[in-house]
């Protein structure tokens, strides 16, 4: 199956599910220096690990080959990895 690469990868999810399948799609065309972004990654709250951030860590604990790396928080709402 043919994977174009992607630069920047922005996930305007809003919640856990959405944000599940959106992980689930990219990580086949998951790419070394490429950008997600999670628009929602803040919105419930800064301490909790809730939405697009459980998510984001779920993934990550089923997929340990791969690293995001934190790379800039943008407004009180969204973050930024670098994979």
């Amino acid at each position: 199956m043919y994977a174009p690469d992607i630069a920047i990868a922005n996930l305007d999810c809003d919640m856990h599910s959405s944000t599940a399948d959106v992980l689930h799609f990219l990580k086949p065309r998951l790419k070394t220096g490429m950008i997600v972004y999670f628009d929602d990654y803040f919105c419930y709250a800064e301490n909790v690990q809730s939405g697009q951030r459980r998510a984001m860590l779920e993934f990550l604990d089923d997929n340990p080959a791969w690293h995001l790396e934190p790379f800039q928080t943008v407004n009180w709402h969204g973050k930024a990895y670098v994979v």
